[in-house]
């Protein structure tokens, strides 16, 4: 958990691929980790997937003793859209909807459906990467946003979803016009190599993305659309309404 109580990937990355005892023992310490269980598959080896949800729910919270570390996930019954307006404000990832009376599936199913809080907000176009393979025009573009004195720009990661082909040529005959020998950037970790390609922070890009990362930036950005209609100076890091820190 992050600091105002949510879950976060990035902390829990902090426990993976650990192999020395200590290390286990120094990270459990600074950053604890739970589990939530939220359904029950098989129990004394009968197969429960063939019951309703709300029945797997209860063998559930009958079947474990629940702890600090060993938690009950809760749900709410009927307000959904409610409830993701709440998980938003707060800056979760989102919610899962679930059929009550739904079986379990092994397999995508329209009984459980991922209803997720997409962060969008412009960003600068400052550079592009060589497209790959059969792809056209460009492979990602390299977006950032200036800080509050509008002085500094900022990295904020690669965009390389979301483009039809149009899109693409688009793109690059737009960003060949506007290339430049450096990088615009003023801070942040900047991609290195021949495949990368810098250009006048002129144009603007509508972006969605799925959060910020712990390293500040976008994760899972598709490219929205340009904005003519914003100043590239205009474009600074967004901070959700009711969103902390």
């Amino acid at each position: 958990m992050d600091e105002r109580g949510q879950s976060s990937f990035q902390l829990l990355q902090q426990r993976f691929h650990l192999t020395r005892a200590a290390e286990v023992e120094s990270r459990m310490k600074r950053h604890p980790a739970y589990v939530y269980l939220f359904d029950i598959l098989y129990i004394d080896q009968y197969d429960v997937t063939s019951l309703p949800l709300t029945r797997r729910k209860g063998i559930l919270k009958e079947t474990f003793q629940w702890s600090n570390h060993v938690r009950w996930t809760d749900g709410r019954s009927g307000r959904g859209k409610e409830y993701w307006q709440e998980a938003c404000k707060e800056g979760s990832e989102g919610i899962v909807g679930k059929k009550q009376d739904s079986p379990y599936v092994h397999d995508r199913s329209p009984w459980w459906v991922k209803i997720k809080c997409i962060g969008r907000q412009e960003f600068v176009i400052c550079g592009f990467t060589e497209p790959r393979r059969s792809r056209i025009g460009l492979g990602a573009l390299l977006v950032g946003y200036y800080n509050e004195d509008s002085k500094h720009l900022v990295y904020a990661g690669k965009v390389g979803t979301g483009y039809t082909q149009d899109v693409l040529r688009d793109l690059r005959s737009r960003l060949d016009d506007l290339s430049v020998p450096h990088a615009p950037f003023d801070e942040g970790d900047l991609p290195r190599g021949e495949q990368v390609h810098w250009v006048k922070p002129e144009l603007v890009a509508e972006i969605a993305f799925s959060e910020w990362t712990q390293n500040g930036l976008v994760r899972q950005p598709p490219f929205e659309g340009l904005r003519t209609d914003k100043k590239p100076k205009e474009c600074r890091r967004e901070q959700p309404k009711g969103a902390r820190g």
